[in-house]
C-alpha cells in the first residue's frame, strides 16, 4: 500500500471529487458511457494513425470498461438488456478484431455512432429527473 504523500492527496482529491458527482444509476451510466465512447475513439484513431501501442491501452481502457459495465447490469431484466448486452459484444469483437478484419473499422464507426446517441439520451434523462 502506497502512503506517500502523494498518493494521499491523489486519494484525497479523487474523494472530494466523488461526493460531488451525481451518484444516479442514470448518471453513472452517461459517465460511463462518456468514458467508453472516447477510450473507443481514441482506440480507432490510434489505430488509423497505426500507433499500435497507443491503440492497445485505449482497448484496454475500452475492454475495462465493457466489463464493468457487463458485471454492473442486469441485461435479464433491464429495458432492452438483450440488445445492449449484444452491443457491448459487437463492440468488444471488433476491437478485438480490428487489426485483422478490414470491416471491423467500419464497425467500430457505427458503435461510435451509437455510443454518442446513447450519450446525449442518458444526459437527457439526467436532465429531465
Amino acid at each position: 500500500m502506497d502512503d506517500s504523500p502523494a498518493h494521499n492527496r491523489e486519494a484525497f482529491a479523487a474523494y472530494r471529487a466523488s461526493q460531488r458527482l451525481d451518484q444516479r444509476p442514470v448518471a453513472v451510466l452517461a459517465a460511463v458511457h462518456d468514458q467508453l465512447y472516447g477510450a473507443l475513439l481514441s482506440a480507432k484513431s490510434a489505430y488509423e494513425s497505426r500507433a499500435l501501442d497507443e491503440m492497445c491501452r485505449h482497448a484496454e481502457r475500452v475492454a475495462h470498461l465493457l466489463t464493468g459495465l457487463e458485471n454492473a447490469l442486469n441485461f435479464e431484466t433491464a429495458q432492452g438488456g438483450a440488445q445492449l448486452a449484444a452491443f457491448y459484444r459487437r463492440t468488444r469483437s471488433a476491437l478485438n478484431r480490428i487489426q485483422h478484419d478490414p470491416t471491423a473499422s467500419a464497425v467500430l464507426q457505427e458503435t461510435l455512432i451509437t455510443l454518442r446517441s446513447m450519450c446525449s439520451e442518458l444526459r437527457l434523462q439526467i436532465t429531465e429527473h
